[in-house]
């Protein structure tokens, strides 16, 4: 989640610039926040997918090594995608309320 965050906050610092433009050009702040948060949840997605291919085979794998494990449970398979996807997207908030702050004056002064 901190790592999400930091990754976010520096794209935002990156992108400052346009951002400001987007504002100063007529763009709402909810529509900055907004394209903050769709980048965040574009992590989020591509994360889950990647961790549930990967947890479903060590699942398998640990269902058979160990005795009293069931791997055809997929409910604490939803409850940790959940819970992740849920912080992650909390990181996502600061940077988005940030990208709604912006300046357009500041932002294309910016560098």
């Amino acid at each position: 989640v901190i790592g999400l965050y930091s990754m976010l906050l520096y794209a935002l610092v990156s992108r400052t610039r346009e951002v400001g433009l987007r504002i100063a050009l007529g763009a709402r702040p909810l529509n900055a926040s907004f394209t903050v948060l769709k980048d965040g949840l574009g992590f989020v997605l591509a994360g889950s997918i990647m961790g549930l291919a990967l947890c479903i085979p060590a699942a398998l794998l640990a269902g058979r090594s160990f005795i009293g494990v069931d791997a055809g449970d997929p409910m604490p398979f939803v409850y940790v995608v959940l819970t992740i996807a849920g912080s992650c997207m909390a990181a996502s908030i600061v940077p988005a309320r940030r990208a709604a702050r912006t300046a357009p004056m500041e932002a294309l002064r910016y560098e």
